[in-house]
């Protein structure tokens, strides 16, 4: 059988042919397919992975002409990992799958099919704004950012609520972090070396840390289901006002105050770029009506704890992220302002976690 590239799914005439048996079953009342417009809404590592848009134009039973939207998330196929390792897309699409299974369909996307062949996953489009849409620096709506939060923050709590670990979540997380914040400063130390000193004071003092409090950090009696990467480009608030959740390829069995971390440290850098003066004032209001939405009442220092300790963790994983994706930095004379300004970030957590916890 003829090996075929993940790409084709770029190519109009294949995605056709590809789609034409499907939409039936994607869609009840589909008579047949008419055409088909993609668009690329995401490329990652020389389409390691990407993201497309189908907008598929059909004819129902009684005639009428309608519109579908189809997200597509495509990765290239691992076909020679041994032993095999589920990909993020595919992780994705089994945790989508898993939480709908749990009665928790109405905060997702509908998933329409994994077609493991090339590794995609195909769902239904959400019709609405992301989180994140509300604070861009060209149409600043910080009200309808903040007014928003409440019901993201309750529907999160409903991913928290199952208690049993998801079948694709296997593994020690408490090894995974441990090993990862390792593997997170070598890899700064290779693509980033103007900034190795900088990062390992801040794993030295992150390991410091979590070996003095790492019992509320991984107690697995408070493990659940976590969204993994829960962050206002991730939350999408439909036309009806209703929110879902987006790209679960890293949501895991763990402890759920990570996505809490996730969601406030991400924001707070964005608050930080697009309202340099104000953010702090931002993020400490975010904070108030995150915690009481989540806590509903005066959060517990322990859980403020593991909060701060996730949140500088999270830091640590984006500059990782920003150092192997731009990969410009050969020695520790050229400096980047970004990456300077991201450990400069990550310091000053690290620096308040000393001073309140040790």
């Amino acid at each position: 059988m003829k090996k075929i590239n993940h790409k084709i799914f770029l190519e109009n005439s294949w995605a056709l042919e590809f789609l034409s048996p499907r939409i039936k079953k994607y869609w009840p009342e589909a008579k047949e397919l008419v055409a088909l417009k993609i668009d690329i809404i995401k490329i990652f590592l020389d389409y390691l992975r990407f993201t497309l848009r189908y907008r598929v134009f059909m004819k129902t039973r009684s005639g009428k002409i309608i519109e579908k939207k189809i997200i597509l998330k495509i990765e290239r196929p691992k076909n020679f990992s041994w032993p095999p390792r589920i990909g993020r897309v595919e992780r994705d699409f089994l945790a989508t799958k898993f939480l709908v299974k749990n009665g928790l369909n109405n905060v997702l996307p509908r998933p329409l099919e994994f077609y493991k062949p090339l590794c995609a996953y195909l769902y239904e489009e959400v019709d609405g704004e992301t989180l994140k849409d509300f604070i861009q620096r060209e149409n600043w709506r910080i009200n309808r950012f903040l007014k928003n939060v409440p019901a993201a923050i309750h529907a999160l709590k409903k991913i928290h609520t199952i208690k049993r670990r998801p079948p694709y979540a296997n593994g020690n997380h408490k090894k995974v972090i441990e090993d990862g914040i390792r593997e997170w400063f070598d890899i700064i130390f290779k693509y980033y070396p103007a900034g190795r000193v900088r990062a390992k004071a801040i794993v030295v003092a992150l390991e410091k840390i979590e070996k003095k409090y790492k019992k509320f950090f991984f107690s697995r009696e408070k493990y659940a289901t976590t969204h993994g990467d829960f962050q206002s480009d991730n939350i999408i608030v439909g036309k009806d006002g209703k929110i879902k959740f987006i790209d679960l390829s890293d949501s895991k069995f763990f402890n759920p105050l990570d996505d809490l971390a996730s969601f406030l440290v991400q924001s707070e850098l964005h608050f930080k770029y697009v309202r340099p003066k104000s953010y702090r004032t931002l993020t400490e209001k975010l904070k108030k009506i995150t915690y009481a939405a989540y806590f509903g009442k005066k959060i517990k220092k322990e859980n403020e704890l593991q909060i701060d300790f996730f949140a500088a963790k999270d830091v640590l994983r984006i500059i990782t992220f920003v150092s192997f994706t731009q990969r410009s930095w050969q020695t520790v004379r050229d400096h980047s302002e970004m990456m300077d300004a991201l450990l400069t970030f990550t310091e000053n957590k690290i620096a308040e976690l000393l001073k309140k916890y040790l």
